[in-house]
């Protein structure tokens, strides 16, 4: 048996295995596997082996800009890919668009919109969900888009006992007269909140309308804790 054939490495920072195949690289104690000109990095099976990369699947990268910051680039590293998770459990977790879209952070400034027009004739309207009792109603704006039936007057507030008017009153709009109307109360949406029952927003009319178009809108918010 030759010497040769008991050599299993090599002393130099580069191993080549087989004529002309891929390369094993010492660079600066990170094992590289490159190409056989040692000019850009080589397959390793599923995955690339890199200091600055990893390639997953043939399909998308990982990849350390330089600058701390890791990016998900395609698998020509030409643009980002498009990266996709669960709903997050950990405060560093990815959070998506999807997740973000159905848990709004609650001090967001959130709307409720309510059209009162011909064929949706009532006297009230009630939203279909609670809102949090502690819930800021920070704006409520009427247009009155085509005039009510003479008499009619419109409040709006809460189904809560005795907050009907909670947020605008009959004098702050007048049905009867095209224009918009706008009140900034800043109330909660409980009398008496913390703790407390949360309450549907409502608009009360004193009639039900037969003629006339109105467009209510109702701004509020969810405070955090200091």
């Amino acid at each position: 048996m030759s010497v040769l054939s008991r050599l299993t490495g090599t002393f130099q920072n580069i191993f080549q295995l087989g004529k002309g195949g891929p390369k094993l690289k010492n660079s600066a104690s990170i094992v590289q596997v490159r190409n056989a000109a040692d000019s850009a990095f080589a397959d390793l099976t599923a995955g690339q082996v890199a200091a600055a990369s990893t390639l997953i699947g043939g399909n998308a990268l990982i990849k350390d800009d330089g600058a701390g910051i890791i990016q998900f680039r395609n698998s020509g590293d030409s643009a980002f890919a498009t990266v996709r998770g669960g709903s997050p459990a950990g405060t560093n977790d990815l959070l998506t668009l999807g997740y973000f879209n159905s848990n709004a952070p609650e001090t967001a400034i959130q709307m409720k919109i309510l059209f009162i027009e011909s064929g949706n004739y009532a006297t009230t309207y009630t939203t279909a969900a609670t809102l949090n009792n502690e819930a800021v109603v920070t704006r409520v704006t009427v247009a009155v888009d085509s005039a009510l039936d003479a008499g009619i007057t419109l409040t709006v507030g809460t189904d809560e006992a005795g907050q009907a008017a909670r947020f605008m009153g009959t004098a702050d709009v007048d049905p009867q007269t095209v224009d918009q109307y706008t009140t900034t109360p800043y109330t909660t949406v409980e009398a008496s909140p913390a703790p407390g029952s949360d309450f549907d927003l409502r608009v009360t009319l004193s009639g039900t309308p037969t003629t006339g178009s109105v467009t209510v809108l109702v701004e509020y918010a969810v405070p955090s804790a200091w």
